[in-house]
């Protein structure tokens, strides 16, 4: 059945370029899980984590949160001076984020290089503001058959774009990125 991190998977290869995408390696690491009920932070940050581990070369986060994480930030701030790119949604709430700044990783102040990525295809209904550095099409991008809107599939397509710009420079890379079923 349809699940977003198979439908994130072929966004990302859709706009990678297929088939000079075959040149790209995708590990998907997995965090959430329904029967869990701790916070789902901490299981992202091992992720993120073992990414960094990996020395991968894009992350794709897929997802936000109300809460700032000094271990979020942390880990973050790792992985973008090894000089890996990576791209957060500026999330699906209706928020100007240069009002209210309450989507995370998105509103760290302190991770110079983390690209947030918004929705052109729409105005209201995603977060907007200065802290968005790209705004790509959400609406109803397909990804492996599978159709779905939101920021998770305008990260994905810029996260996309940014590794079909590194296959150009033949460069093979690696890449990460959040799930959840």
């Amino acid at each position: 059945f349809p699940s977003h991190d198979r439908h994130i998977a072929g966004v990302i290869n859709s706009f990678a370029g297929y088939p000079k995408a075959s040149e790209m390696c995708l590990i998907i690491l997995k965090y959430f899980d329904e029967r869990y009920t701790g916070n789902t932070t901490v299981l992202a940050v091992l992720a993120f984590r073992e990414a960094v581990r990996l020395r991968v070369d894009v992350i794709n986060f897929s997802s936000t949160g109300k809460a700032s994480n000094l271990y979020e930030k942390y880990i973050l701030r790792a992985a973008l001076k090894r000089g890996i790119k990576v791209f957060v949604p500026s999330g699906n709430e209706d928020l100007d984020l240069d009002k209210k700044c309450e989507i995370y990783p998105a509103c760290y102040e302190e991770l110079p290089g983390l690209t947030v990525v918004g929705r052109s295809d729409i105005i209201e209904g995603a977060g907007r503001g200065k802290v968005v550095d790209v705004y790509e099409n959400g609406g109803n991008v397909s990804g492996f058959g599978i159709v779905q809107p939101g920021t998770s599939q305008a990260t994905a397509s810029a996260a996309g774009r940014e590794i079909k710009r590194m296959l150009e420079n033949s460069k093979c890379i690696t890449l990460q990125y959040r799930d959840w079923e």
